[in-house]
């Protein structure tokens, strides 16, 4: 929730790197790494880590239970669509070579699109698990739109964040 203490919004998260966190089949799920967690959610409360409503439509059709629970208590985070503003956007990654990525399914919903929008529009930096193998893959078309991309472990490195065995 933004006040006038919130701070600008530098970084818009995708799906999968909410999935990265909750899912306690991964190594460095938010139970094994909790400290990486706490420092996500700390800016994510001051508003310096946004998404997308679509990203929050994703998680709903998505099989993490607690996520789904921290989704709902905190819809706030997930910004509206900007039909015309995004939208533009959108339409501007078909006509440079990107339709295959605009319009894969994904079960019912289709976040990446809208959050690379997102971050054009909002000069926003994503931060995504995805790799760059494909023209479906948001690394890819980030590049083409110059936009900066990193997962979260770039995002401990860049933070400063030291993660120490509790004891």
């Amino acid at each position: 929730m933004k006040s006038l203490f919130s701070v600008t919004p530098k970084f818009t998260i995708d799906t999968c790197s909410f999935n990265e966190m909750f899912d306690d089949e991964r190594a460095s799920n938010r139970k094994n790494f909790p400290g990486i967690w706490e420092g996500v959610e700390e800016l994510i409360s001051s508003g310096e880590i946004i998404s997308h409503e679509e990203v929050y439509e994703e998680i709903m059709d998505g099989p993490y239970e607690d996520l789904k629970t921290w989704a709902r208590n905190n819809k706030h985070v997930f910004e509206a669509y900007d039909y015309v503003g995004e939208g533009k956007i959108i339409a501007d990654m078909g006509k440079k070579g990107f339709a295959e990525f605009v319009h894969q399914r994904k079960k019912k919903h289709n976040a990446d699109p809208w959050l690379v929008a997102q971050a054009k529009k909002q000069g926003l930096r994503i931060i995504t698990q995805e790799r760059k193998k494909g023209i479906r893959d948001i690394p890819r078309v980030a590049e083409v739109f110059k936009i900066d991309h990193l997962d979260i472990f770039a995002l401990v490195k860049e933070k400063g964040w030291v993660l120490r065995r509790g004891r």
